[in-house]
């Protein structure tokens, strides 16, 4: 009996998937922004959507969400709708940060289509960004 124990104990270890939990919330990642970050290269594609309720409800997990596009802020893209790649793990929290507002990135070409493949923003980055963009308003403000 226990024999059978250990040996179904060492197929169980030697089989599972290692666990992975995101660090904490700084660490958990958005794509919506609400202005364009600094450092964005000429190449990207930025376009101000809005995610449909039933879109950002969906459990975490890889999928392919459509977004309504409001308006092309840089690069080419036509179309009202586009649909974009989530990735899910840990961290993944995409619409942590709203629904609606620019996304950037890149749009790649699949066998299905167009998919547009979002650049995220940490929790802890994302802070840091709005207070140097605080600071640096109120540096110009009389």
């Amino acid at each position: 009996m226990l024999r059978s124990v250990l040996a179904a104990s060492a197929l169980l270890f030697a089989f599972a998937q290692p666990a992975l939990a995101c660090r904490g919330a700084d660490y958990t990642v958005g794509i919506v922004y609400d202005a364009p970050p600094a450092r964005v290269g000429a190449d990207a594609v930025i376009l101000d959507v809005v995610f449909p309720e039933s879109e950002v409800s969906a459990p975490r997990s890889d999928r392919i969400v459509t977004a309504n596009v409001r308006r092309v802020v840089q690069g080419e893209f036509e179309g009202e709708t586009v649909r974009v790649r989530v990735r899910g793990h840990s961290c993944s929290a995409p619409f942590r940060f709203g629904r609606e507002g620019l996304i950037v990135g890149r749009i790649d070409q699949t066998a299905d289509g167009q998919v547009f493949l979002p650049r995220g923003e940490t929790m802890s980055i994302r802070r840091r960004r709005l207070a140097s963009e605080a600071v640096s308003h109120s540096a110009v403000s009389p």
